[in-house]
């Protein structure tokens, strides 16, 4: 039901602001280090036989990108039709009985994806105990800012992904999406050696902070 069809929203994004499904259907973000890595963990639930729930997060600091690699997950999921996919709305209240209706009207196993994970780890909790009582099988996958979880998360355990500060191919990625989509404003009279010098040293590698210098 996500409006991939939409028109995306890359002159926002590309000033910071939270990129539309449209935006992430049609690919227009650039790839983090570590999406291979989750979408695999993700992959490996989907094609496995095993029984009970599995939480993955990833963490990472404010403007770091982490609702945009969330949404990337569920659209490549949904893409390859690996299963049911639910996505969590800004603001909307986790409901500890819409998620055990959802996981027993499917026969493949649902993928819950979850920004802000430190706000709903007691309703994360209790449905996992649900979930153990009842037999059933789902993954979550959460997003949250690497201190909110350290201070906030309680009993919920889960395994960590975390997305650090830009990378050398990342910084790459970024310039040539920056590039295509005539954003570099700031940066475009720069040779390439002194933009990737400019989002290291001038931006500290932070993806938000190089995004609204830059555009």
């Amino acid at each position: 039901e996500a409006p991939f069809n939409a028109t995306p929203n890359i002159s926002s994004f590309l000033k910071g602001d939270r990129p539309n499904w449209a935006l992430i259907a049609s690919r227009l973000y650039f790839e983090r280090d570590i999406e291979e890595e989750v979408y695999d963990q993700l992959l490996d639930f989907a094609t496995g036989s095993g029984r009970g729930h599995k939480i993955d997060i990833v963490l990472g600091s404010a403007g770091y990108g982490t609702t945009t690699l969330l949404m990337t997950l569920a659209t490549i999921l949904v893409q390859e039709k690996a299963g049911p996919v639910f996505m969590l709305k800004p603001g909307r209240d986790l409901k500890e009985g819409d998620v055990e209706f959802a996981v027993s009207i499917f026969d493949s196993r649902p993928f819950f994806f979850i920004d802000s994970g430190a706000d709903y780890s007691d309703k994360i909790n209790t449905v996992v105990n649900i979930l153990k009582v009842t037999g059933k099988t789902a993954m979550f996958m959460l997003g949250e800012r690497l201190n909110e979880w350290r201070q906030g998360h309680g009993k919920l355990s889960a395994k960590e992904f975390l997305l650090e500060p830009l990378s050398d191919p990342e910084i790459n990625r970024l310039l040539e999406c920056l590039e295509k989509n005539n954003a570099l404003n700031k940066l475009q009279d720069l040779k390439k050696d002194l933009q990737i010098a400019a989002i290291k040293v001038n931006y500290n590698k932070e993806l938000l902070v190089a995004l609204r210098e830059a555009t």
